[in-house]
């Protein structure tokens, strides 16, 4: 009996430890006891906010202490911990207002220029304008697929006739995506319509006008055309007041970021694109104007001068950069330091090779830092050392002020043992041939001689002046200036020759021919030879049969200095 009493016992405590194990462990019960259900819900994390947490009943005590405080804190914190946050050290003060980009990065943009392509000019060295048009667009999408804009500062046409103008636009549209196309007229551009007019026919072949102001990616992009009141004066007058109030609402924005200015004329006084075949004259001249903001940039044609001579970019007030020409090259014969009739050229400016040369510029910019790349698209070559300058500089600290690179050039120099060699001697003509003379040893184009002074004297100390034959093209009228003798030019308006030249050209003209024929001679350098060949050759006329002469051959930089010269003797023969 007591061994049936004690397995009784046995069964109930089994089956009352059986409900606690249900109530602790969730298992499911048949007929819950509502007691035990509120028991159960309220045993919940100590640490979780009902009024955060949406899984718990707001209305609930979430404290389950059957004898709650008698005396509670009259001020209880309402929420000790209402959000706890798994940072171990959260920041106990952080910033109510945030910048949403701590470090924005700078502006950029990059385009392309170009000028004086004369759409309907002729095939200087076999190749057309628009050969040398589609090779320059071609050129700047392979440097950058994404450029921003292309430019060109005048003179898209030869003759200012409607077809070169819906050619041009032709090969515009056709090889130039860019996201900006834009123009200014240039002097050619001028030449059939004058006035107004060719600023209403521009804006009916390309939709907007001539004169503009474009911002492409926070930068000002003003174009400035030129509006012939009468044949090829060049004048800017017309825009004056709207370029004046359009320059100081860009500097207004912000005083260091560049302002890209293109005109097709350069204004004077602005180094080597600003002489005399290249400045817009007086009528229309915006140097006063420009000078006021030294954060300018200004694009330029008109003087063809090639990129490849550094001077190219100068720096003074502000900043003025020459693009060259698509067409041909010219030279810089008006700097008193370098110029001068030269024995390979015509007239002194014009090199006889000139269309081997046809140059571009294609510009980067990263906030206030310009790099400019200069490119010759004829021997599919950029130019060494890129022009780069920060326009939030002080101007008295541009890098390619005049003074300062004047000051730090160095002549160019023969290497030793280079010689003069001449060579097919008759009895008034000598060929002669030398090396290139160079700076400090560098064969960049940036360096060596920009000319040559070549001088022949005769044993009793007179110097041989060359005949030079040439075809001069002005107004629109071609003629033959020569041949007649430099030196029966002494000074005076007098000598062979130069009857016929006063019929044909006006006042202005002539003064421009007579200041040019009364420089000194000269042998152009053919710095925009690329690569320079690695000697000059040419040859001396005007000779004297057996007769000794003494040949001296002296280099001359860019800026000016000169070099130690190189001489020979030879005899004609007989």
């Amino acid at each position: 009996m007591m061994k049936k009493l004690f397995c009784i016992l046995l069964c109930f405590a089994f089956l009352f430890s059986c409900s606690d194990l249900h109530v602790g462990t969730g298992f499911p019960d048949p007929d819950p006891d509502p007691e035990l259900e509120i028991d159960i819900e309220a045993d919940v994390d100590p640490d979780l906010d009902p009024d955060t947490d949406p899984d718990i009943d707001p209305d609930l005590d979430p404290d389950p202490d059957p004898d709650p405080d008698p005396d509670p804190d009259p001020n209880p914190d309402p929420d000790p911990d209402p959000d706890p946050d798994p940072d171990p050290d959260p920041d106990p003060d952080p910033d109510p207002d945030p910048d949403p980009d701590p470090d924005p990065q700078p502006l950029r943009v990059s385009f392309g220029v170009i000028s004086d392509v004369h759409i309907g000019g002729t095939d200087w060295a076999e190749v057309w304008p628009v050969d040398r048009l589609k090779k320059a667009y071609s050129k700047f999408y392979s440097l950058n697929p994404s450029i921003d804009a292309i430019v060109v500062a005048g003179d898209m046409t030869e003759s200012g006739k409607l077809e070169e103008f819906i050619t041009f636009k032709e090969i515009m549209d056709g090889y130039s995506p860019a996201r900006v196309n834009l123009q200014s007229l240039g002097n050619h551009d001028n030449y059939e319509v004058l006035g107004s007019d060719v600023e209403d026919r521009f804006k009916d072949i390309f939709g907007y006008d001539s004169s503009k102001d474009t911002v492409i990616n926070g930068y000002h992009f003003i174009t400035v055309s030129t509006r012939d009141g009468e044949y090829n004066t060049n004048s800017y007058q017309f825009h004056r007041e709207w370029l004046e109030d359009t320059l100081a609402a860009a500097d207004a924005e912000d005083p260091h970021k560049p302002i890209f200015v293109f005109v097709h004329h350069t204004m004077e006084g602005t180094g080597l694109i600003g002489s005399q075949q290249s400045q817009a004259g007086p009528s229309g001249d915006l140097y006063d104007i420009f000078s006021r903001y030294s954060q300018i940039v200004t694009f330029s044609g008109h003087s063809h001068v090639s990129l490849a001579d550094p001077r190219s970019i100068w720096q003074g007030d502000y900043t003025a950069l020459a693009t060259g020409s698509v067409h041909f090259a010219a030279l810089d014969w008006s700097n008193t330091l370098t110029s001068g009739i030269t024995r390979n050229t015509e007239l002194g400016f014009v090199p006889v090779n000139r269309g081997q040369s046809s140059t571009a510029l294609f510009v980067e910019v990263e906030g206030t830092v310009v790099t400019v790349r200069r490119l010759d698209n004829y021997w599919d070559v950029e130019i060494p050392n890129a022009f780069v300058f920060d326009t939030s500089a002080d101007k008295s600290n541009f890098p390619y002020r005049e003074a300062k690179r004047i000051a730090e050039s160095s002549p160019p120099a023969f290497a030793p043992g280079a010689a003069i060699t001449v060579a097919e001697m008759t009895a008034n003509e000598a060929k002669y041939a030398f090396p290139h003379a160079r700076t400090n040893g560098s064969t960049t184009p940036d360096d060596g001689a920009f000319a040559y002074r070549v001088t022949v004297i005769d044993s009793e100390g007179n110097e041989i002046k060359p005949t030079i034959t040439s075809t001069l093209s002005l107004l629109n009228v071609t003629f033959n200036v020569f041949p007649f003798s430099v030196s029966s030019i002494t000074g005076s308006s007098s000598g062979p020759g130069f009857d016929n030249i006063v019929s044909l050209l006006n006042r202005n003209n002539l003064a421009y021919f007579y200041n040019f024929i009364n420089k000194p001679v000269l042998l152009q350098a053919e710095y925009f030879m690329l690569p320079r060949p690695a000697s000059v050759s040419h040859s001396v006329s005007n000779l004297n049969p057996n007769t000794t002469y003494t040949m001296s051959v002296t280099p001359i930089g860019y800026f000016g200095k000169e070099g130690a010269a190189l001489t020979a003797t030879f005899t004609t023969t007989e």
